[in-house]
């Protein structure tokens, strides 16, 4: 039939129009135009063997509009990065991506119009799944890895890999002058946000033990960082004032617990495979 798409970019394009015209519209499709059924069936059957299925897409969703939405931020800002980053790659080095790999990246990545480091983030893991000297270092599970993740988080990851070193942070404790008892006051306190150029934010506290629940960093039990004049910076911070005088009009003092955070062995990897070459 004349005018019928010849690739899968053209049928998509083609595809994902009707579609938000019919949703809009709420009425039948007019002669000439696929109607939402034919489309939606024609991209699943040509994407059936290759990189996703669009049937399975579709059962996970719960809004009609955000799979328009998202297929659309794909083939609009997402296709051209991850383009970008293969013409890269010499041709003689480039291969098939594992479906393993494209799959979950194409169907997660519909979501990260509002998370730009993520989608670098993927585009990345798909360039090196897809170059022949790289795909030793992508693994499936990155995909969920990054789906789990913040933007502040990915530029903590970042920083943490760039520099290829540990970090200082500190537990604080409330302690009696005669050593009889403490409490935690505050745990996982550290400037690592902003050297990481986010804002100054409790929330670090929080991303460290969000980036340590994915195995992307630890903070090992008994280690700390043997240039120990990296630990007075935190412990003379001026955010922690409130605290010293809360502590000294009980009655008490403060005690620095020192230790470090770094990337895991897992967490290097994923920098390597995923951040490392990003933009963000």
């Amino acid at each position: 039939m004349q005018g019928e798409p010849k690739n899968l970019n053209e049928l998509a394009s083609k595809a994902l129009s009707t579609v938000a015209e019919d949703f809009a519209a709420g009425s039948r499709p007019e002669n000439g135009r696929m109607s939402t059924g034919e489309a939606l069936a024609d991209i699943a059957n040509m994407t059936a063997n290759k990189a996703h299925s669009v049937v399975s897409v579709l059962n996970d969703l719960t809004s009609f509009k955000t799979y328009v939405a998202g297929w659309q931020y794909v083939e609009s800002n997402l296709l051209p990065l991850m383009k970008k980053k293969v013409e890269e790659i010499p041709e003689s080095d480039r291969q098939q991506p594992p479906i393993a790999i494209a799959g979950p990246i194409f169907e997660a990545a519909k979501f990260t119009s509002e998370e730009p480091a993520l989608a670098e983030m993927f585009a990345e893991l798909l360039a090196g799944a897809m170059n022949t000297k790289a795909s030793d270092d992508a693994h499936p599970s990155y995909v969920d890895v990054i789906k789990n993740l913040t933007s502040e988080e990915a530029r903590i990851i970042k920083y943490l890999g760039d520099k290829n070193e540990s970090h200082p942070i500190v537990n604080i404790h409330s302690v009696e002058f005669d050593g009889s008892g403490y409490y935690e006051i505050i745990r996982n306190f550290t400037y690592l946000g902003k050297y990481a150029g986010l804002p100054m934010s409790d929330r670090i506290r929080t991303q460290i033990s969000s980036l340590t629940r994915l195995g992307i960093t630890e903070v090992p039990a008994g280690l700390i960082i043997t240039d120990q004049g990296k630990y007075v910076e935190l412990e003379n911070a001026p955010e922690l004032e409130l605290a010293r005088n809360h502590v000294k009009e009980s009655g008490r003092k403060l005690n620095f617990e020192r230790r470090l955070v770094r990337l895991t062995v897992f967490g290097e990897s994923f920098y390597k495979a995923c951040v490392k070459g990003a933009a963000f």
